[in-house]
C-alpha cells in the first residue's frame, strides 16, 4: 500500500470529468432541443446517471483516502513499536556486547571458545581449591596454623611491651635489616679499623629544649614564646601527626609557652613523653618554623641529619615534607640516608 501511494484525487481522474461533462452536455442538449421539438427535453433526464457516475468516482476517492489514512496510522503504530523493540534490544544486548568486547572475540564461534576456556579455568580453580582444602585438613597444616596463632599472640605481646618501654617507637623490619647489612659490609671490608668504644654523646643542654626553641623563635619573630608557638601550632600538628603515624595528633602551647601534645584524645605535657616522642615534637616545631621562614622570603635553609632516629616510614614522610617546603626557596640537607635521595631534586 505504501508503494502504491495515496489515491489519485478525483479532480485528476478522467472518469470523474467524463461523467460530469457528459451530464452537463446532456442537460444543455435537452434544454436547447426542447425549443425545436418538445420530446427532446427528455434528453436532459440522461444527465442524472452521468452526474451519478461522477459522484460515485468522488465518493470512491473519499473511501480510498480514509483507507490510506488508516494504513498510515497503523504504520505509525508499527514504526513506534519497532523503535521501542529496537531500544529494548540495544539495552538487553549491551551486556553481551560488553562481554564480547572484553573477551576480544568477533563472532559466536570465538565466543563459544572463550566460554569453554573460562569453564576449563573454573574447573581448574575448583580442583585446586579442593586440594587446598584437603591440605588444610592435614594434621601438619592444622599444627602450623595453631603455631602461627601462637606466634602472632606472642608477637603482639612483645610489641605491646616495646610500646610501653619505648614510647610506642619501634623500628620497622626493613630498616633493621638494612642496618644489619650495612654493619656486616663494614665488618667484612678488609683493612677496616677495629671498632673502638662508642664516642660519648655530647651532654644535653640544661633546661627544656622545646622552651629554648620557642624563646629563640620568639626573638627572631619579635614576639613571645607562646605567640611564636601558636603561629605554627597548626602546621606543627600536621607534621607531628605524619611523623608519628597519627599517634600524636596535635600540638598546643599555653600562654606561658609550655608545649602540650594530644595523644589518645587527651593533652599531656611534652616533657613527660618518651625521648623519641620529644624528639618528634622538637623536629615538628623546627620544621614548622623553617617552612614559615622560607615562605617569608628566606632563600636558603640548612638541615642536618636530624631524622636518623626515626622509622623508615617517618623518614620518608620527612623527605616528602622537605621537598614540599623547599618550593619557595632551597633546602640543603646533609645526610647519607637513602630514604631522602628519592625526594631530593639534586644529590651530591
Amino acid at each position: 500500500v505504501e508503494t502504491r501511494g495515496a489515491p489519485t484525487a478525483f479532480w485528476r481522474d478522467p472518469r470523474f470529468w467524463a461523467g460530469a461533462g457528459g451530464g452537463a452536455g446532456l442537460a444543455l442538449a435537452g434544454a436547447l432541443g426542447a425549443t425545436a421539438h418538445p420530446d427532446l427535453r427528455y434528453l436532459s433526464v440522461l444527465d442524472v446517471p452521468a452526474f451519478g457516475w461522477a459522484a460515485w468516482v468522488a465518493l470512491r476517492w473519499v473511501g480510498g483516502i480514509e483507507a490510506w489514512e488508516r494504513v498510515a496510522r497503523k504504520k505509525r503504530v508499527v514504526d513506534d513499536w519497532e523503535r521501542k523493540v529496537g531500544v529494548q534490544f540495544e539495552k538487553d544486548a549491551a551486556d553481551v556486547r560488553d562481554a564480547v568486547k572484553a573477551l576480544g572475540v568477533t563472532n559466536a564461534g570465538e565466543l563459544r571458545d572463550a566460554l569453554a576456556r573460562i569453564a576449563d579455568a573454573d574447573a581448574v580453580v575448583a580442583e585446586w581449591k579442593r586440594r587446598l582444602a584437603d591440605w588444610e585438613g592435614t594434621p601438619e597444616a592444622r599444627s602450623a596454623a595453631s603455631e602461627r596463632v601462637r606466634v602472632n599472640d606472642a608477637l603482639r605481646a612483645i610489641e605491646a611491651k616495646l610500646a610501653a618501654e619505648a614510647g610506642g617507637f619501634v623500628r620497622d623490619v626493613r630498616s633493621v635489616e638494612a642496618e644489619i647489612q650495612r654493619l656486616e659490609a663494614e665488618a667484612s671490608t678488609p683493612g677496616a679499623p677495629a671498632a673502638g668504644p662508642p664516642a660519648p654523646r655530647p651532654p644535653r643542654p640544661a633546661g627544656d629544649p622545646l622552651r629554648g626553641l620557642l624563646d629563640r623563635a620568639g626573638a627572631q619573630l619579635g614576639a613571645s614564646a607562646s605567640a611564636a608557638a601558636r603561629s605554627v601550632a597548626q602546621r606543627a600538628s600536621q607534621v607531628l601527626s605524619g611523623l608519628s603515624f597519627q599517634r600524636l595528633t596535635a600540638l598546643q602551647a599555653d600562654d606561658r609557652g609550655n608545649v602540650q601534645v594530644v595523644t589518645g584524645g587527651r593533652p599531656v605535657a611534652a616533657m613527660t613523653l618518651s625521648l623519641v616522642d620529644r624528639d618528634m615534637v622538637f623536629v615538628a616545631l623546627k620544621l614548622a618554623f623553617l617552612e614559615q621562614a622560607l615562605a617569608g622570603g628566606k632563600l636558603v635553609a640548612v638541615a642536618d641529619d636530624a631524622f636518623s632516629g626515626f622509622s623508615e616510614g617517618a623518614r620518608r614522610f620527612a623527605a616528602r615534607l622537605l621537598k614540599q617546603m623547599a618550593k619557595p626557596g632551597q633546602i640543603l640537607h646533609a645526610t647519607s640516608d637513602p630514604s631522602f635521595r628519592e625526594a631530593a631534586d639534586h644529590a651530591a
